[in-house]
């Protein structure tokens, strides 16, 4: 009798624990893509577009298009991975090298066990530096602002963009670092963990418009602003339509005569 030899395949159904993670992942996409795009609207809007008296709103517009793509990315993929079993990236592999050909990009290979070293330096460090140098600029021209502006509603206006950019700085630093050392240099540790500190980490690229609108006065004045223009021009043209058709029926009604 001849020897048959099966092999069994084993799958593994994910976790409570992962399936919430990967729902979560995917509730950050959608939900910061709203916040994001929302924020960005609020900063474009004409009260808000005056940029050579504070030209920090720039960097405030940059952020929240930065913050959208961030959340792009690993948490598709986590989601994908989770709940379908596969990623983009894994589709994609077939087509870097058809027919067996040498591929070109080849190197990365090589690279991309650095990466997280990489992704720590330019994702944590590079970014935390410009926003130190930003901040520190803010702060000077505050200072100075003091000394040569007897305009109150002009101190108080940087001074609220100060405070907002501070508490972004140090925001991003207790949440984003953590998962970059994390994996640089704690890769072995449970990928629980290293999950959570993932989704600790794109958080924060969903918490800009609620930290405007509490620290940003005019922020929040003008998201208000533009919530009540839109609901008054809702009210407005049913009634204004209603007074055109009941002055167009007396006008044309006949007069009666006695």
């Amino acid at each position: 009798m001849s020897d048959v030899n099966t092999t069994s395949i084993i799958t593994t159904e994910p976790s409570r624990a992962a399936i919430i993670g990967a729902y979560y992942s995917l509730t950050l996409v959608i939900v910061g893509t709203l916040l994001n795009i929302l924020t960005f609207i609020v900063l474009c809007r004409s009260t808000l577009r005056n940029t050579k008296t504070r030209p920090t709103l720039h960097y405030m517009r940059a952020m929240a298009i930065f913050d959208i793509l961030m959340l792009y990315g690993w948490n598709i993929d986590h989601y994908l991975a989770t709940i379908y079993g596969f990623t983009f990236s894994k589709r994609a592999i077939p087509l870097c090298r058809p027919n067996g050909t040498i591929n070109i990009a080849s190197w990365l290979y090589a690279v991309y066990p650095l990466w997280d070293y990489v992704n720590l330096g330019v994702y944590n460090c590079a970014p935390f530096i410009l926003m130190v140098t930003f901040n520190s600029g803010v702060i000077y021209h505050l200072i100075h602002l003091r000394h040569t502006s007897t305009v109150q509603n002009s101190r108080i206006q940087h001074r609220s963009i100060s405070i907002t950019l501070v508490i972004t700085t140090f925001l991003f630093l207790i949440m984003t670092i953590p998962a970059t050392v994390g994996y640089a240099f704690f890769s072995t540790a449970g990928s629980t963990i290293l999950h959570l500190l993932d989704g600790l980490l794109y958080t924060y690229h969903i918490l800009s418009f609620a930290l405007y609108m509490i620290t940003y006065d005019e922020f929040r004045q003008e998201f208000f602003a533009m919530i009540i223009c839109k609901t008054n021009n809702q009210r407005v043209a049913p009634q204004m339509r209603t007074g055109t058709v009941r002055q167009i029926l007396t006008t044309t009604k006949p007069g009666t005569n006695t």
